[in-house]
């Protein structure tokens, strides 16, 4: 069975899920102010996970969190999809650019 997995995909979820146990010791939340005027948070209950074409996010229930879909379709190569590849990557590098940003400033 081919993997259809894209690498920047596969590298990205490595590098967050290697530095989610950093963030969940960390003194502080990370947030972000991508989207609003008001500081959304990004506290992810468990590892990013990959199962056959869909990738899962699982955030906490925690007020003002930033909007994650739950499921990203790796099938779905559409530019506009909010589930999709394009959005998929977005939000990872967003993720990964919060979690740093809050490793730094610790």
């Amino acid at each position: 069975m081919k993997k259809i997995t894209p690498i920047a995909v596969d590298r990205l979820i490595d590098e967050i899920n290697n530095l989610l146990p950093l963030v969940d010791n960390s003194n502080n939340y990370a947030s972000t102010y991508d989207g609003g005027t008001l500081p959304y948070y990004i506290i992810l209950k468990e590892c990013i996970s990959i199962k056959n074409q869909f990738v899962y996010i699982k955030q906490s229930n925690f007020s003002n969190i930033y909007p994650f879909e739950k499921r990203y379709n790796l099938n779905n190569k559409d530019e506009f999809s909010v589930n999709g590849v394009k959005a998929l990557l977005y939000d990872l590098r967003l993720i990964k650019k919060t979690f740093k940003n809050l490793l730094n400033n610790n």
